[in-house]
């Protein structure tokens, strides 16, 4: 069942490829994508973890990259949460190169990297040596990090899809508290303690289930996305094809790219100068539908339409 959402992962992480090349602001979302179906692809739930490990030397590198790549994808879902909250403050590049360079050199301390094992059971053998123990706690501790600080951003926001995010946000943040408590546990106590064996347990639990729910919350917002953009993009498509038959062009300029509403005015206001100036002759039907698109703009004009018309 898991190669579905995988698969839908795939397709929106492509289709939004050229999306997120023109706008800084689609990235984020586009590189939680990205980074995110690395990291589930690693699990072996799709191509075995033995193959990909032995792609990469047999040396249970398939966990470095499986706990980086997820590191990078809640990075930058944090950075998209700030956006989706429309603040324009981001997390700064060099504390993620400085938290994934740590990792990565903790994870190379670790001894007996060796063939047999799978990503999840080299790292907790690991849980006892101290480049361990200092992996697991700057790994989690850094989802424990960015999922609080996600919650902080989204307060107060009732939309649907804050919501969702809220509860997978939660979810995360409580598995990453989980897991680190019995990472803590085996490294001081030993892994014959009950508490890891429960905690161990309840990050599987909680951190998974969190990830859908902020899957669940993408889908949501990419099908509101498209119910509202649609009509828009059909207008457009009806107000250049006027233009085009009466052998004109229509352009937008570089403000409306990425805003249908915008860029469905703009070539509104060209259709009608066009007439005013006689290039442009319509048919009576033809009229009334400019006049319907006409009256749907001034129906959902925003702040934003007024000051690109001053």
């Amino acid at each position: 069942m898991v190669e579905i959402p995988l698969a839908l992962a795939a397709a929106l992480f492509i289709l939004r490829t050229p999306i997120a090349w023109r706008r800084r602001a689609a990235r984020p979302a586009w590189l939680t994508t990205g980074y995110g179906l690395l990291s589930f692809l690693t699990l072996g739930t799709v191509i075995p973890s033995s193959m990909f490990d032995g792609v990469l030397g047999g040396r249970n590198l398939l966990a470095l990259v499986q706990t980086l790549t997820a590191a990078a994808a809640i990075w930058y879902l944090r950075d998209a949460m700030l956006i989706h909250a429309r603040s324009t403050a981001r997390g700064a590049r060099w504390a993620l190169a400085i938290l994934l360079a740590t990792q990565t050199a903790a994870f190379f301390a670790i001894p007996a990297h060796s063939h047999g094992s799978s990503p999840v059971t080299f790292l907790h053998d690991s849980f006892p040596t101290v480049a361990g123990w200092v992996f697991i706690t700057v790994y989690q501790g850094m989802i424990l990090g960015l999922s609080l600080d996600s919650l902080r951003i989204l307060r107060g926001d009732r939309r649907a899809d804050a919501v969702l995010f809220r509860i997978g946000h939660a979810l995360m943040a409580l598995g990453a508290t989980s897991e680190l408590l019995g990472a803590w546990t085996w490294h001081f106590h030993g892994h014959n303690s009950p508490i890891s064996t429960v905690a161990f347990a309840g990050f599987q639990g909680l951190f998974y289930p969190g990830t859908m729910f902020i899957a669940a919350a993408y889908l949501l917002l990419g099908g509101r996305k498209i119910l509202r953009d649609a009509p828009w993009q059909v207008r457009r498509r009806y107000l250049r094809h006027l233009l085009a038959v009466n052998g004109i062009r229509a352009g937008t300029r570089p403000h409306a790219r990425g805003d249908d509403l915008l860029a469905t005015y703009e070539v509104f206001i060209d259709v009608n100068n066009h007439l005013t100036t006689g290039d442009l002759a319509l048919n009576a039907q033809q009229h009334r539908r400019l006049e319907h698109i006409g009256t749907a703009i001034d129906a959902h004009s925003s702040n934003t339409l007024s000051g690109a018309a001053r």
